[in-house]
């Protein structure tokens, strides 16, 4: 009860942004114009359900009914220049942009789930084409259906893989371009492995737009590419994130219709489901899109459980004792040694003690003796099976 207490709260905190947004849409639609009719700039499209990070989508699905709910806003300067042919002069056309995306997305079954983005942007300025004279505008950009088919689960030495479509619709501004003429689809395939604190992310897909000639620009379908990885840090609930995106017109690979930019940050995990992102980065090249600078900042809430760290069992042995029992037996002196070494070599690694409390409680002892702390260790009853053994079972897990 308490736990969809706390569902319908996070559910409710997000409908007066969405309201509000709705409501200020006619106002912050109608504004000055570039100018020229184009596309949609938006290079920075991150993943509606959370998953992955940044601008990469991951393999994992939410699970049947669960949902996820976030807001990620970016920043940029000098993400379109065009050249004017009849003056030759270069025109910052969009020079600075500034975009909030609202994203949610359902899990409909444990592999398939949909989801809907809606990209506002709050401020762009730049220069009309024909006069040169500044402007400032703002305007709602392209709503995108977002689906995700998971068909491998990241397990053993198998990678995560899924597919993933995105469908815009013309709900943006060819004028401000924050949008493009047409329905767009883009198919992207989604691999991802993680390997102890280590995520990586590879991205590839292929994107259908509407052909557009923008001064001496030409855009039309396009590849898009991504790869990254993020380092669970090993203090506090924060992950390293770096990663690289980009996309090319496959009938004008040009440097200018083919947009490159690096992003790199940190995530911090507040409590389970939610998470707080910032990253910064910048273009490579004269890529329009890609822009001199870009600064992210997001907050993302899943509803699904965080997933447990499986153990690793890096020792199991019996620890045998003398006929007094009081003391371990000297064929057993080598297997503490090698637990003290196990210790030593991790820090995260712990020690799982099964057997009689006072047989255990010897253990312990001479664990200690031998600089092991007692918060690495745990004790367990035996089983009843055991309660007459002189044994105790040790266990070093990861």
């Amino acid at each position: 009860m308490h736990a969809f207490a706390g569902t319908a709260k996070v559910r409710l905190r997000f409908f007066p942004l969405l309201f509000l947004t709705f409501l200020l849409l006619p106002g912050v639609s109608r504004g000055e114009t570039t100018g020229l009719s184009g596309f949609d700039l938006r290079l920075f499209r991150p993943p509606a359900d959370g998953s992955g990070h940044l601008n990469l989508h991951g393999s994992r699905s939410l699970g049947r009914w669960k949902f996820s709910l976030g807001s990620i806003s970016d920043t940029s300067q000098g993400v379109l220049k065009v050249t004017n042919p009849l003056t030759a002069d270069s025109v910052k056309v969009v020079d600075q942009y500034f975009t909030n995306l609202f994203v949610g997305s359902v899990g409909l079954t444990d592999f398939f789930q949909v989801g809907l983005s809606l990209p506002t942007v709050y401020f762009e300025q730049g220069e009309h084409f024909e006069t040169g004279e500044p402007f400032t505008t703002a305007a709602l950009g392209d709503i995108g259906l977002e689906t995700k088919l998971a068909l491998l689960k990241d397990s053993g030495l198998r990678p995560g893989i899924a597919l993933v479509s995105i469908t815009t619709f013309p709900t943006g501004s060819t004028e401000r371009f924050t949008g493009s003429s047409n329905v767009t689809e883009e198919a992207k395939l989604v691999v991802d492995k993680k390997i102890g604190p280590v995520t990586l992310i590879l991205n590839g897909g292929y994107r259908v737009i509407p052909r557009t000639q923008v001064a001496d620009l030409e855009i039309d379908d396009m590849a898009t590419y991504g790869a990254g990885f993020s380092w669970s840090l090993p203090f506090g609930s924060m992950d390293l994130i770096a990663e690289a995106d980009g996309a090319l017109v496959l009938g004008n690979p040009r440097e200018r219709t083919s947009p490159l930019e690096w992003l790199a940050g940190l995530r911090q995990r507040v409590f389970e489901g939610l998470s707080i992102e910032f990253a910064g980065g910048s273009g490579v090249g004269s890529g329009v899109g890609g822009g001199d600078f870009r600064i992210v900042a997001g907050l993302t809430f899943r509803n699904i459980p965080q997933e447990k760290k499986s153990e690793e069992t890096l020792l199991s042995e019996t620890i045998s004792f003398q006929k007094g029992r009081s003391k371990v037996d000297r064929k057993s002196e080598t297997t503490l040694d090698r637990v003290v070494d196990l210790l030593k070599g991790d820090k995260k690694n712990q020690v799982e003690l099964t057997g009689d409390p006072e047989l255990t409680g010897i253990v312990m002892d001479d664990l200690m003796a031998r600089g092991v702390s007692r918060g690495r260790m745990s004790a367990n009853p035996p089983e009843p099976s055991e309660t007459k053994t002189r044994t105790v079972a040790v266990r070093v897990v990861k």
